[in-house]
């Protein structure tokens, strides 16, 4: 088992990020002898929408722009956000 580190975060730290970046959906991957984390925005058009990093200090400062954006509106676990209208075409 690898000791703790500063690109190997704790449950502790990773929980915060959570409670931090609500409208994120944020975990920690072990891939052999790697470890990353990786983060995906749960709402549409909610930025970064993705990120993929083995630095727990990077992941911060890369979600850190989007700290007080409010979340779009939630729905209902396991269902899809509400569709936008479609854009009428011409015929």
């Amino acid at each position: 088992m690898q000791p703790e580190s500063a690109d190997n975060a704790g449950p502790g730290e990773l929980a915060g990020l959570r409670d931090q970046f609500p409208c994120f959906r944020i975990w920690r991957e072990r891939t052999c002898d790697r470890v990353r984390y990786a983060t995906r925005s749960l709402h549409p058009g909610l930025n970064p929408h993705t990120v993929l990093t083995d630095d727990i200090d990077e992941l911060r400062a890369v979600l850190e722009p989007s700290r007080h954006v409010p979340c779009p509106r939630p729905h209902a676990p396991g269902q899809a956000p509400p569709a936008r209208p479609l854009q009428a075409t011409a015929p």
